[in-house]
């Protein structure tokens, strides 16, 4: 075991994850120690300490880590002298943006853009450079979209489709007025139910969220007395204002019938105990026991369904954009036409979206 007599005397120190070494951290310094017994080396962090912090008030450690390393991965290609000190500050965003733009094109990858993008947006909010890089990530998931359309070639399949979901859902009403004090198919029902009336959210939403009779400052929760379901931690929020959705009174009356039934306290609790917390791995299991599908492919088919039949979709309400629901919850490449190496998608009715040089407008 190694001991390090006084840890405050040390620059930084984290922890390394192939090792038991638990070492101390002392903020507000750009490098740090990884040690394990067999090797003593330096390594510098790609970010300052002021874009960690602001990071860390949306992000998770994982995400995070991501993020430097694409970081990271951008400074060692443009920066050949790279050595693992040098980090991420205005001065060498300004110095090597146009190597680093012209390297972001060439690998197309919509990831490393994203991480270059948003450390820009914290250090040089007023940068002419964040209009660049938006409309680079959203040329690089077109040229995803393309990718995926030309190697599938034809539609995804699900093993429902969205009528049969709804014919689904009455059908399970029906079932729960007999068995009241199902645990399972309460929960079956009132998941059905929540998809018929409000954009089906991701999983770790519908796990999250509380059923609580009074409005709350943290996490996400529906007020029963005011029927609005309130979404402020998700996948997106740290790109997108907090969700605001009024639950209609047919599915309000769903929820409080459930709860009555069950005494659920979480909105989809864990099938042996209704009083804690279920976790989204262990909601889409659930869910393949009698839909064959997870959340994430319930949302496609929700996307793909509504746009076929050239309904409107609330993307804000699903917690992203709607160039992602056109790009990638959309799987019906029948709405989709390429022509001279350009992406043709579904846009609404008088509605011309351009991005670059490619227009997109729904097959005829």
């Amino acid at each position: 075991m190694l001991e390090i007599s006084d840890p405050a005397s040390l620059p930084l120190f984290s922890f390394h994850e192939t090792t038991s070494i638990i070492v101390t951290l002392t903020p507000g310094k750009d490098q740090a120690l990884i040690l394990n017994p067999f090797l003593l080396i330096r390594h510098y962090m790609i970010i300052p300490d002021s874009v960690s912090q602001q990071l860390a008030k949306d992000y998770k450690a994982s995400s995070i880590k991501t993020f430097e390393s694409n970081l990271t991965r951008i400074m060692k290609a443009v920066n050949p002298s790279y050595d693992g000190t040098q980090i991420f500050d205005e001065d060498s965003i300004e110095k090597y943006f146009d190597l680093i733009h012209t390297y972001l094109q060439s690998v197309d990858k919509s990831p490393l853009t994203y991480a270059f993008l948003k450390l820009v947006k914290i250090l040089m909010p007023d940068s002419e450079f964040i209009g660049d890089l938006k409309e680079l990530q959203e040329q690089q998931e077109v040229n995803k979209k393309m990718d995926y359309l030309q190697k599938k070639g034809e539609n995804e399949d699900f093993p429902f489709n969205w009528d049969e979901l709804m014919e689904m859902q009455e059908s399970l009403g029906k079932e729960v007025q007999k068995y009241k004090t199902d645990t399972r198919l309460n929960i079956k029902y009132l998941f059905m139910s929540l998809i018929k009336y409000v954009e089906p959210q991701r999983s770790e939403i519908y796990t999250s969220t509380i059923l609580t009779e009074k409005d709350t400052t943290i996490g996400n929760y529906i007020n029963l007395n005011k029927g609005v379901w309130h979404i402020r931690n998700f996948k997106t929020d740290g790109i997108h204002e907090p969700i605001k959705i009024p639950l209609p009174n047919e599915l309000m009356g769903i929820i409080k019938e459930v709860r009555n039934n069950i005494k659920n306290i979480f909105l989809i609790p864990r099938l042996d105990d209704v009083t804690g917390q279920q976790t989204s791995v262990s909601l889409n299991k659930f869910l393949k026991t009698f839909l064959l599908m997870s959340t994430s492919k319930i949302r496609s088919l929700y996307v793909t369904t509504m746009t076929a039949r050239q309904e409107a979709i609330n993307s804000q309400n699903m917690g992203h954009t709607a160039n992602v629901s056109r790009l990638v919850y959309n799987k019906n490449v029948n709405d989709y036409v390429i022509r001279n190496g350009q992406l043709y998608f579904p846009a609404a009715k008088n509605e011309v979206i351009q991005i670059k040089d490619a227009i997109y407008i729904r097959k005829n």
